[in-house]
């Protein structure tokens, strides 16, 4: 079997040669490569308006696994569509690839533009910072919840065509079993920041890879994996702890082994959040520690419901303001200014760009008169 290096390479060749002699298009590169296949970026000039939009060009291996994960994802996908905190297909504006001979193996999706959060991380580690913004902390925990949320409780079918997207919020009713399969700092994304109280001072988080995601329950026979809902809520609980440690590389040993206080007077309670227990870092909130323990819980029985988890998030980001922490660090401005020089700065590696095109890029697409 051929390197999948090499053949993301190929992948990338042959989606060049194909975009870059179509009219108002520019391939940017490889972005991602895997055992499944490989993850380019596409950009197209708009002929009317003058405005570049990015989107990402999915392309499986032409083998039956890669082509199973891309046909699942290309399922829920279509399952959590209009999810503001989950990954949305686009359309190609030319349909360039509807025509050719790839057309089955792959997948359109948004461009974010801030990379992964394993990505954030790193960088945080490469400059030894060793702590966030509380209120940092607080809408990037809430935004991974709401897409728990999305998986739960999934919008209401949506076409295509559609690309409005709304807040997910949790309901009364009986969840679905879906697990994501995969939560790991490369399968969260960070786009750009809102017009709106969660989003205004943090870019949005959003879920991608949905390659490997199912559905299973409590009652499912012989199943020793955890259900969806408390399998999301768990795996939340564990990129919190990367975030606030800094630490991308985060295992967890024995589950089981550490335990901690819900409050003063509360009986113990088994976390697999360990290193964090046994480490504590000075300076985070101890509601919002507390918190990332309950998701670890050992016990499915001791994790926090998403109803809670949002309650509880929603009030803190709402509530604990600048002024509630009282430091510098926790203000709007510094906020913006710490994630924005941590990413857009020139030692950043990312590669996000201005959704508007000056007239000296012009020459950069094929074919434009």
């Amino acid at each position: 079997m051929a390197d999948p290096d090499n053949r993301a390479m190929m992948h990338a060749q042959e989606l060049r040669l194909l975009f870059n002699w179509e009219p108002y298009y520019r391939f940017v590169g490889l972005i991602a490569s895997g055992a499944f296949g490989s993850a380019c970026r596409i950009q197209y000039l708009d002929p009317v308006t003058l405005r570049i939009h990015d989107f990402l060009v999915k392309r499986a291996f032409d083998e039956h696994g890669p082509l199973d994960a891309l046909n699942t994802e290309r399922h829920y996908l279509a399952r959590l569509r209009g999810a503001m905190h989950i990954v949305q297909t686009v359309q190609d504006p030319g349909a360039v690839i509807d025509a050719s001979e790839f057309a089955v193996n792959v997948l359109y999706l948004e461009w974010l533009e801030h990379g992964t959060l394993r990505n954030f991380i790193s960088k945080l580690d490469r400059r030894q910072i060793t702590r966030l913004p509380n209120r940092l902390l607080w809408r990037f925990f809430l935004c991974m919840i709401r897409a728990c949320i999305a998986m739960a409780w999934p919008p209401p079918e949506q076409d295509i065509a559609d690309t409005s997207v709304a807040l997910e919020m949790a309901q009364d009713t009986e969840p679905t079993n879906i697990a994501h399969g995969d939560l790991h700092g490369d399968n969260v994304l960070l786009g750009p920041v809102l017009d709106d109280e969660e989003h205004r001072i943090t870019p949005i988080l959003k879920v991608i890879d949905f390659g490997i995601t199912g559905e299973w329950g409590k009652d499912d026979p012989g199943s020793s994996i955890e259900p969806g809902v408390e399998n999301n809520i768990w795996n939340i609980g564990k990129l919190m702890m990367a975030l606030i440690t800094v630490d991308v590389r985060i295992i967890v040993g024995d589950r089981g082994e550490a335990v901690f206080n819900a409050y003063p007077g509360a009986p113990e309670t088994r976390t697999d959040a360990n290193s964090l227990v046994r480490h504590p870092r000075t300076g985070v909130d101890n509601d919002l520690v507390i918190l990332i323990y309950r998701c670890m819980a050992t016990d499915i029985k001791d994790r926090p419901s998403l109803q809670e988890l949002q309650e509880a998030l929603t009030a803190a980001v709402v509530n604990k303001t600048a002024a509630y922490y009282g430091k510098p660090e926790e203000e709007d401005e510094a906020i913006m200014s710490f994630w924005k020089d941590l990413l857009l700065n020139a030692d950043s590696d990312s590669d996000g760009l201005s959704d508007s095109v000056p007239s000296s890029l012009l020459n950069d697409f094929t074919n434009v008169v």
